[in-house]
């Protein structure tokens, strides 16, 4: 769905965003917001939908994709494959950010 304007506040320069539904659960989702061609498209999310790459790093908390990918290398993050396409559950990024998530002590020192 297009929308103009959402309500949230627009980061410039991010062409994804996510926000999380209130209150938290095992059932959670979220709103995926993206930026294409000055319009922004809304899609609602729930814990067993597949979010890609983009969409995976903005609900860690703004990550670069190249650190998701890092962390699916590194087997912290299990992965669908769809073709060549890389998606990752929602229950997957949110049983991560409950192991210690992306500012955890061993995320930036592991090796």
């Amino acid at each position: 769905m297009a929308r103009g304007s959402s309500g949230r506040s627009k980061q410039p320069g991010r062409p994804v965003m996510f926000w999380w539904d209130n209150p938290p659960g095992p059932g959670q989702g979220g709103t995926v917001e993206r930026l294409i061609r000055g319009k922004v498209y809304e899609r609602r999310v729930g814990s067993r939908d597949l979010l890609d790459v983009q969409e995976a790093a903005a609900a860690l908390g703004n990550l670069h994709p190249l650190s998701v990918y890092r962390l699916i290398q590194q087997g912290r993050l299990a992965v669908v494959r769809r073709g060549r396409q890389v998606l990752i559950r929602l229950s997957e990024v949110k049983r991560y950010l409950r192991s210690g998530g992306p500012g955890g002590p061993d995320f930036w020192l592991s090796g």
